[in-house]
């Protein structure tokens, strides 16, 4: 992973979040009262069956599904760039954090972290570049390995 992916990767966090959130929001305006929910009702041999009530029901039921799915998918994603950062050692996790994660400004970080404006910028290219070390580290190292001696 290149200095440039990495930081693509961390600024994708945040429209990761607006997603998650954006879904979430979804999930909850699906969550239809079926009382409100009209059918049309249909006579068939002496029964009456609700098609309409019915196919609306699978409509909603089948978005929640997807909208469920979405939503975690992103959290998913969101997740593993927070578990990439905790591996940085201070002050570059703490700086990529404030500034990817919290949206900060380079202004209030360098206040925060009690740094000069220039030294703040610098040190968040280093952090990119042990980001973007430590994405390809990861990418290396099979998940789920067991070492059998």
């Amino acid at each position: 992973m290149t200095v440039q992916q990495a930081k693509d990767e961390l600024e994708k966090y945040k429209s990761l979040k607006i997603m998650e959130e954006e879904a979430m929001y979804q999930l909850k305006q699906l969550n239809v009262d079926l009382n409100l929910i009209g059918g049309y009702n249909v006579h068939i041999d002496g029964g009456e069956r609700d098609f309409g009530r019915i196919t609306l029901l699978d409509k909603i039921h089948s978005q929640q599904l997807k909208t469920a799915q979405y939503a975690f998918d992103m959290a998913n994603q969101a997740n593993l760039i927070r578990e990439k950062l905790k591996q940085l050692k201070s002050p570059y996790g703490a700086l990529l954090l404030k500034r990817y994660l919290e949206f900060k400004s380079f202004n209030q970080i360098s206040r925060e972290l009690n740094y000069e404006f220039y030294w703040t910028y610098k040190l968040h290219n280093k952090a990119l570049e042990l980001y973007a070390k430590i994405s390809l580290e990861n990418e290396r190292t099979p998940k789920n390995t067991k070492i059998i001696c």
